[in-house]
Order: structure tokens, then sequence, then C-alpha cells
């Protein structure tokens, strides 16, 4: 904790990172986008990612098996044999076990525009 950053500072970095409409805003679950919406509220300062670029993996991966119910991220590196690590339920590692669990379904032919175009009704517009 000695040597994080102070939010306003991490947001900027965020922000640094993240092209709109080119990079996604990835987390397990649609708790992470709020938390940040919220935060950058308190702080004063402007949510540098777009609600549309944000993907909910979780409803993702729901989504992709055709399932009625959200597993959880750990079930979910189960299944598709992901080698993760540190503990559960702590940010980084969910962070990071859900990058992991990513790249495996990217890696299988998974892409996040597929499911957007597949969960999302057809407006005619040719954005993303």
């Amino acid at each position: 904790m000695k040597k994080a950053v102070e939010f306003p500072e991490m947001v900027q970095k965020l922000a640094e990172m993240y092209a709109p409409g080119e990079t996604y805003f990835v987390a397990w679950g649609d708790s992470d986008y709020k938390v940040l919406n919220t935060a950058c509220k308190r702080y004063k300062i402007a949510n540098p990612i777009r609600e549309e670029d944000y993907l909910d993996f979780a409803a993702a991966y729901k989504f992709m098996k055709g399932d009625n119910y959200t597993t959880g991220l750990k079930a979910a590196t189960e299944e598709q044999d992901v080698d993760t690590a540190g503990l559960w339920h702590t940010a980084f590692d969910d962070a990071n076990n859900t990058g992991k669990l990513l790249r495996k379904l990217v890696e299988k032919g998974w892409t996040p525009e597929k499911y957007l175009a597949s969960t999302t009704p057809d407006t005619g517009s040719t954005d993303k």
C-alpha cells in the first residue's frame, strides 16, 4: 500500500492505455465498472472508460456456454483448464486470472466482437 499510486494517477494511467472504441475494459461481472465510475465521481474526475467498451466477461462466458446461470470465475478457469495463481476474490489475482481465461478463450477462437454482435440488437450502426 505504501508504494501504491493515488486513485487519480491510476485513472490517468488507465486512460493512457485505453483507446475508445478500440480496447475493452474487461472484468468478471458488472461491479468493476460501477466501482470505477462511482470512484471517479467521488474524486470529481472523468471516467475515461466508455460504458460501451466495458465487457462483463462473466456474462460473455455464460452466453458462450448457453447457460441460464453465471459461472464463478474459479469454476470457469477450472472448466477451461487455466493455470491460475494467487488468492480468489482478491482484486489483483481475480483480474490476473480473468486475463488468463480471456487469453485462453481467444486462443480457441472466441472474440469480444462476435459476442457483442450476437447480443446487441442490429440497429444498422457500423460502430465497432
